[in-house]
Order: C-alpha cells, then sequence, then structure tokens
C-alpha cells in the first residue's frame, strides 16, 4: 500500500472534472457546491474557527503562515483555478519536502522488499524546498492584544474566552514538558485551580476549560474557557428573577445569597476588554503568592499524572501517540533555528 499512497500524495491527477466536484462549481440550481467549498461553509462561521483564526491573527504578524485558515475561506475557494492548485502541488508536494512516518509492526525484511523497492522516479525531487525559514516574529504592538468576535449561535447565553501565548521553540523538549507539566496542574481535571475558581462554583464563569499547545514554531499556548456567561443574557434572568419571589429567596437563604451575591459581581463584565484577563492573573498570582495553595509537591503529582497519562495513551492508542509525538521532532528538526539544520528524533519520546 505504502507504494500506492505515496504515488497518490505526490503525484495526483488533479483534473478539471476532479476540481469541479472537489473544490468549487455551481449546481444545476444555482447554488454554489463543492467538497473542499462545503466543508469549509461548514465551518468558518463557527465559533471555534472564528476564535481560533482571531488569536492566531493576535499572536502573529500579518501574513504569517499561522495566520491563514488552512482549509481556505470560502471567498478564496470560489477564485481558485485548477492550475493554481496544480502549480501549489508542485511546488510544495515534492518528495524533498516529506518526511513519512511508519508505525506499527514490520518484518524483519521490510526494508529491503519496501522501501527498497519504492520506484526512483516517484521519489525524484524537482529540487523544490518549502523548508524556508518562516517570520514567526511577535506582532510589532507591545503588551497584551484584545479582539472581540461575533459569531452565529443558536444559543446567546453564552460565549468563549481565549488565551494565548507564545512557547518555546520546537526541539526546547524540557521547556515544553515543563509548561506541559504546568497546565497540568492548572486546569487538567475538575479539583485543579482553574476549574475550581472558573466552573465548580455555584455561579459558574465558564462550564469547561480546554489546554493545548502546538507544534508550531514557536509553540503556541492555548487557554479556552467554553460556556462562559453572556451578559445580556445574564441580565434579563437577573431581571425575571427579581420578579418571582423575591422575598421569599431572601427570607428563607440570607447566608447563600451572600455567597451568590458575591459569585455574581463578575458576570456582567466577562466580555469587558481585559476583565477576564484580570481574573486570570489574579488566581494565577494566587497561587504563585500561596506556594500552589501550600502544596509544595503539586506539581511533582501533576508529573506524575502526566506521566500516567501518557502511558494510557500509548497503551491505548500507540499508533496515534507515536505519531503525534514524533511529529514535534520532525517540525524542530525542519523549522526550528535551534536544530541547526539537524535531523533528529526520538527527543520527546525520550523525555
Amino acid at each position: 500500500m505504502l507504494p500506492v499512497y505515496l504515488d497518490h500524495v505526490l503525484n495526483p491527477l488533479l483534473r478539471d472534472h476532479q476540481f469541479v466536484t472537489e473544490v468549487y462549481h455551481y449546481d444545476e440550481n444555482g447554488k454554489e457546491q463543492g467538497v473542499v467549498f462545503s466543508e469549509m461553509s461548514s465551518r468558518q462561521n463557527g465559533e471555534y474557527d472564528l476564535a481560533r483564526n482571531a488569536l492566531n491573527s493576535l499572536m502573529y504578524r500579518a501574513r504569517n503562515p499561522y495566520t491563514f485558515e488552512t482549509g481556505g475561506l470560502t471567498a478564496d475557494v470560489a477564485t481558485l483555478t485548477n492550475q493554481e492548485i496544480i502549480d501549489y502541488h508542485r511546488k510544495y508536494y515534492d518528495a524533498n519536502n516529506i518526511t513519512v512516518v511508519m508505525t506499527g509492526s514490520f518484518s524483519d525484511d521490510f526494508e529491503e522488499a519496501v522501501l527498497q523497492k519504492l520506484p526512483a522516479e516517484m521519489l525524484k525531487s524537482s529540487g523544490s524546498n518549502s523548508r524556508m525559514p518562516i517570520d514567526c516574529s511577535p506582532p510589532l504592538e507591545n503588551g497584551p492584544r484584545c479582539k472581540t468576535v461575533h459569531f452565529p449561535s443558536s444559543d446567546a447565553d453564552v460565549g468563549a474566552v481565549w488565551f494565548g501565548w507564545r512557547g518555546p521553540v520546537p526541539g526546547d523538549v524540557e521547556t515544553a514538558f515543563a509548561v506541559n507539566i504546568l497546565m497540568e496542574y492548572l486546569a487538567e481535571n475538575s479539583s485543579s485551580p482553574l476549574n475550581q475558581r472558573f466552573v465548580e462554583r455555584s455561579s459558574p464563569l465558564a462550564n469547561d476549560i480546554s489546554l493545548y499547545i502546538t507544534d508550531g514554531v514557536p509553540q503556541a499556548i492555548q487557554l479556552q474557557f467554553f460556556g462562559v456567561p453572556y451578559p445580556k443574557a445574564q441580565d434579563a434572568e437577573a431581571s425575571c428573577s427579581d420578579c418571582e419571589e423575591k422575598s421569599d429567596s431572601m427570607s428563607e437563604n440570607d447566608s447563600d445569597n451572600g455567597s451568590d451575591e458575591e459569585d455574581d459581581k463578575d458576570l456582567p463584565h466577562l466580555f469587558e476588554e481585559h476583565y477576564f484577563e484580570g481574573l486570570l492573573i489574579d488566581e494565577i498570582r494566587r497561587l504563585y503568592d500561596t506556594g500552589f495553595d501550600g502544596d509544595s509537591e503539586a506539581l511533582l503529582k501533576a508529573t506524575k499524572r502526566l506521566r500516567q497519562r501518557m502511558a494510557v495513551e500509548m497503551e491505548n492508542e500507540p499508533e496515534e501517540t507515536i505519531q503525534s509525538t514524533l511529529c514535534a521532532d520532525i517540525v524542530a528538526s525542519h523549522f526550528s533555528p535551534a536544530s541547526k539544520g539537524k535531523f533528529t528524533i526520538g527527543t520527546n519520546a525520550r523525555a
């Protein structure tokens, strides 16, 4: 299967009639169609894609590759031609630019039986080299940057707040895993500090927290709060509650109401510029000042949990885990300034 797969990747037919079906066309009713166009139509105005693209635009300079939607925006897909796709494929899908990762059980004669019999013509490079240095400099503006993005939704009660930081360069494995350990401590489960501060409370400021670290150059650390109460919806609920049995609730739950009022004071301001950021920084500063809530072994425990989770992932999904681990090394070897042109595999696995 390997020769067939590589042949499809390196030498696709890219015929005009395939472009019509797979990329873009008008159907008999005058409606825009095409597999790529339809896929991006269903995604590009969603909460997740809009937030991710907006965050990337704040973390990198304009025209940086990370600021583009990899699937293409529908307005751009609609103007593509098949020749543009052919030219792009010829430039980037070259044997010189490919690293093949194979995982599984292989026989002793696999290299001789398969790899050495791959057609030389298939693996012949045209001289293209897309592994050019990429300018991933931070934006010219100093300090935190903030952007509000509106998106269509059937639920107007909640939104999301995303944070992003530029992390270490690929290849700096020690720092990268230190960040992973810190993220494990901060928000991995319901008892983690950020979940306790924002989710597990009488008036939640979010219903879910997600942490994600990319393998880009440099790595990007993303902290995502989902289900954040939208203030207009919260104001409407407060108005309704005032109209319904206000005196009863006050008389029966005096102490509870005091606590709720303290929790509720943040709700109308969550989407004000830098307000949520202030709450997050205050919580992180509190953890620092208290020495991780007085637990001197907090990060050691987080390290053990991370190692245990990685071991479970390796046991349950060995191929996917190995591939994702090696991909970080591949990106580092090809693009990181720290690699100095050396192709090194296995540093993340050893960590």
